[in-house]
């Protein structure tokens, strides 16, 4: 998918999302390159993630869309 519409480039960053249309939501299952996001993280850990990680990366998706959304951007197939 390409962004179209827009007189501004924002960072695009590759997120991997599943739909659940029964529930209206949308998760985050890749983000960067990295896969498979835990609820809850133990901190401190191995690779350093914050414990609300997954949290934050669908947040960083939220907001992402939002700011495309309000300087036009629209999604196309590629």
């Amino acid at each position: 998918m390409e962004l179209n519409g827009g007189q501004q480039r924002f960072f695009q960053p590759s997120f991997d999302v599943q739909l659940y249309h029964d529930a209206r939501l949308a998760e985050v299952v890749r983000a960067q390159q990295q896969w498979h996001f835990v609820a809850v993280y133990p901190y401190p850990n191995q690779t350093m993630s914050q414990p609300d990680e997954k949290r934050q990366i669908n947040l960083l998706l939220k907001d992402w869309l939002n700011l495309c959304a309000r300087h036009g951007f629209h999604a196309t197939s590629a």
